[in-house]
Order: C-alpha cells, then sequence, then structure tokens
C-alpha cells in the first residue's frame, strides 16, 4: 500500500508540474484528493490493515496528502498572479488609450476655439 501511495504522490506532482492553469490545478485536485480522488479510495482500505501497519500508512497518506496540498497552493498561487497581472496590464493599456483619446479631443476642442477666435 505504501508503494500504490508513493506512485500516487509521484503522478499527482507530475501533473502538478504540467499543470498550465488554475483550471488544471482544479482538476489535479479533484483528481486526487477529492472524496472520489485517489488517496481517498486508498485511505478506505487502512481499515483492512494491520494496526502497526494503519500507523505508518496512515501517516505516510496524511504526509502526502499536505504536500500536495501544499504544492497545489503554491501553483495555484503562480497561476493567479499571472492572470492578475494581465488584467492589470490590460486594465493600464486601456486606461492609457482613453487617457489618449481625451486629451485629442480637448486639443480639438481647443484648436477649434482657436479657429473660432482667428476666423
Amino acid at each position: 500500500m505504501k508503494e500504490q501511495l508513493e506512485n500516487i504522490y509521484n503522478s499527482a506532482k507530475s501533473d502538478i508540474e504540467k499543470a498550465q492553469s488554475i483550471s488544471d490545478i482544479d482538476e489535479i485536485r479533484l483528481k486526487y484528493l477529492s472524496r472520489k480522488g485517489e488517496f481517498n479510495s486508498i485511505k478506505k482500505g487502512l481499515k483492512d490493515l494491520s494496526d502497526e501497519d494503519k500507523r505508518v500508512v496512515g501517516a505516510l497518506a496524511n504526509q502526502i496528502t499536505q504536500d500536495l496540498e501544499g504544492l497545489l497552493r503554491e501553483k495555484h498561487e503562480v497561476f493567479y498572479r499571472k492572470e492578475l497581472n494581465e488584467k492589470i496590464d490590460k486594465l493600464i493599456l486601456q486606461n492609457n488609450l482613453e487617457h489618449k483619446q481625451f486629451a485629442y479631443q480637448i486639443a480639438k476642442l481647443e484648436m477649434n476655439e482657436g479657429f473660432t477666435k482667428i476666423g
């Protein structure tokens, strides 16, 4: 059972490293850590083990779960910050464009007023 846990852990780590978006992270969390996830199915099998094996395998399962949750949180944070920065950049660009359009309209009005005074 320890081998199964380690295999699932390595597979999950690999999936986390390959993730490209927050939705990928969410899918990985569901695949491995949800009620119907792979770790939970192994934890259900703990009842069939001896008391000593339960302690060892249970502790390993808990440690792996905590490690994966930490890795998922870190990767989620990376993607969240990336998406947030992209939104900020887009808003700055949009604000600059609106500012330029506003400045152009003011200049146009000032030119019209200048021509009106001359003519």
